[in-house]
C-alpha cells in the first residue's frame, strides 16, 4: 500500500497529490518519491527505484526530497511519513519525509512541508 501526500509551501505554492511508494500490484517495480527537478525547478514524482531517475517533464536531473541538501530545520520529534521500500532499494530501508522546512522550488527558500492525505493500493 502507497501514501498519498500533498505539498505546500507559505509562498502559496502546492501540488496537491503525490503518490510515495507502489500499489498492491507495482509495489516491486514503482515507488513514486517526491523530487525536484534541477533543469525546470518543478516538484515530480519519479520512480525511486529507478538509477539516476529523470524529470518525467523535461528529461532533467532530479534530486530526491529525502536527500539533506533539500531540508532544513527538521522536527525529529515529529511523526515522520515513511515509506518501506522493496528490497530494490538493499542500502536503503525507508524513503523518509521528516516533518520539518524543505525547498520551495516557486520561492527558493524553505518553508515547503509534506502532509500524508491517504493511501492507496
Amino acid at each position: 500500500m502507497g501514501i498519498i501526500i500533498k505539498a505546500h509551501c507559505i509562498c502559496g505554492f502546492h501540488v496537491d497529490r503525490l503518490f510515495l511508494g507502489g500499489g498492491m500490484y507495482t509495489h516491486l517495480e514503482s515507488c513514486g518519491a517526491p523530487a525536484l527537478c534541477l533543469e525546470c525547478k518543478s516538484l515530480v514524482n519519479p520512480n525511486y527505484y529507478i538509477e539516476n531517475a529523470r524529470c518525467p517533464k523535461c528529461d532533467g536531473i532530479v534530486v530526491y526530497y529525502n536527500s539533506p541538501e533539500l531540508y532544513h530545520k527538521i522536527d525529529v520529534k515529529g511523526v515522520p511519513i515513511k515509506w518501506s521500500l522493496s528490497k530494490q532499494k538493499k542500502d536503503e530501508e525507508y524513503f523518509i519525509l521528516y516533518k520539518g522546512n524543505y525547498f520551495c522550488p516557486k520561492c527558493r527558500e524553505f518553508n515547503l512541508k509534506f502532509e500524508n492525505i491517504g493511501t492507496f493500493d
